[in-house]
């Protein structure tokens, strides 16, 4: 009788945890997928030097505005190239006029990322760690 409540108390417990599952696991597999990016990139991409030619507004939200910034380099070939990076926000050091470290892959220079930890790393990071107390908290939950 004790096994059958038992049982009965962990498939009450299972149904509503499985997005979660489901959910922890796409966090940490796409902040797996960004580290592996960066990684491709740090290991055979071209790096140049990027100018931010300008900011672009993106979206007003209750805090105000939200900004990106446009940064414009020449690739290899000798075509200028701008784009817009990934993780942008205050506190990325990316005023208009400023110069920063670019990296690329030759053959996609349009999807270039700004070279430095908090632009190529730190985001799959953050999400590695949020993926990976997503299933802790899971597993404590069927578990406990």
């Amino acid at each position: 009788m004790a096994g059958q409540k038992r049982e009965k108390n962990a498939m009450q417990r299972v149904p509503g945890k499985a997005g979660l599952v489901v959910g922890g696991g796409a966090v940490l597999g796409w902040g797996s997928g960004q580290i592996a990016a960066a990684w491709r990139l740090r290991r055979s991409g071209q790096i140049a030097e990027g100018t931010v030619v300008r900011n672009v507004r993106l979206d007003d939200s209750e805090y105000g505005p939200s900004w990106a910034p446009v940064i414009a380099f020449t690739d290899i070939a000798g075509n200028r190239v701008e784009f817009t990076p990934l993780s942008h926000g205050p506190g990325k050091g990316m005023t208009t006029g400023g110069t920063v470290e670019v990296i690329y892959h030759p053959g996609a220079p349009q999807e270039a990322q700004v070279n430095s930890f908090s632009h190529l790393l730190l985001p799959g990071l953050i999400a590695c760690i949020g993926g990976v107390g997503f299933l802790v908290f899971v597993a404590y939950l069927l578990l406990g």
